[in-house]
């Protein structure tokens, strides 16, 4: 049975060519200096918005409290995006790197692996619907890892971790002052997935699947902590329904219009990985 589920995923991965994330905008994010006085207060350092994590669309710390430098816990594997220099070096400015950053007393990082480049001057943010056009401008220009300056209503594009995931932020409301003054960007974000013919391929359960197997309808409960793209695929291949299901999210999902038999369940995680599960209509 395993090998014969694998060779249909095979199959209608090889007639997918185009399978991916169709695009999702966050917006109204800011990124901060750590030293910015309108969330350090008078307590000093505050890293709080100082660092992003693009996999769960949340801030993380930008440096260890404790060392008031990098963490010793593991827990930069999960920033994508933290600060880079600041009013303490690079004449004042504000960027971002998801490698080391300098500071005054010690060091801060990112995961090291996620890339970032500046989009270049024909990519057009606010038109792009497919992550494809994230992906081949990503791809046709070289990629830096470290932004010394963010620069007002620049498009700086990642490639998240190493992954399918991609990234095309928009900087706006940019303020390096410099000094004792706070230095922060807004950005706004689109991001979607594209996975490659190579990208490894788990037969797990990411989905709790029940009843199964069902007759009218089927509930289909994330139990990974990432969102999942979800197809519904027949046994000869052909792709029935598919849906989009949130971290912590249950989808109820009507198959009273399928055919009786076997069909398989093909997850697309936020970090590229895909997931293979099943479940019986009758």
């Amino acid at each position: 049975m395993k090998q014969i589920i694998l060779l249909l995923v095979c199959i209608y991965l090889a007639d997918q060519a185009t399978y991916a994330q169709p695009l999702t905008t966050i917006t109204g994010k800011r990124m901060y200096e750590h030293h910015s006085p309108s969330i350090a207060g008078i307590s000093g350092a505050n890293g709080s918005q100082s660092g992003y994590n693009f996999l769960n669309h949340t801030y993380v710390y930008s440096f260890d409290t404790n060392t008031f430098g990098s963490y010793t816990d593991g827990t930069d594997t999960s920033i994508d995006m933290v600060e880079h220099n600041g009013p303490y070096g690079n004449g004042g400015a504000l960027g971002f790197t998801s490698g080391l950053s300098s500071i005054w007393q010690g060091d801060i990082k990112g995961n090291g692996i996620t890339k970032w480049i500046e989009a270049p001057g024909s990519f057009n943010y606010m038109s792009i619907t497919s992550v494809s056009e994230i992906k081949d401008a990503y791809n046709a220009t070289m990629a830096t890892q470290d932004i010394n300056v963010t620069e007002n209503n620049k498009v700086y594009l990642g490639r998240i971790r190493n992954s399918g995931l991609y990234v095309a932020m928009r900087c706006y409301n940019v303020t390096n002052g410099g000094g004792g003054n706070d230095n922060y960007f807004n950005f706004d974000y689109k991001y979607g997935i594209y996975p490659t013919t190579a990208a490894h391929v788990e037969e797990r359960t990411v989905l709790s699947i029940y009843p199964n197997p069902a007759m009218d309808a089927i509930n289909l409960r994330n139990t990974l902590m990432q969102a999942l793209q979800v197809k519904i695929v027949s046994a000869t291949g052909k792709e029935m329904q598919s849906l989009y299901v949130a971290e912590n999210d249950v989808k109820k999902l009507d198959i009273s219009n399928l055919a009786n038999g076997l069909y398989l369940i093909i997850c697309l995680a936020e970090d590229g990985t895909r997931y293979i599960d099943k479940f019986m209509k009758h």
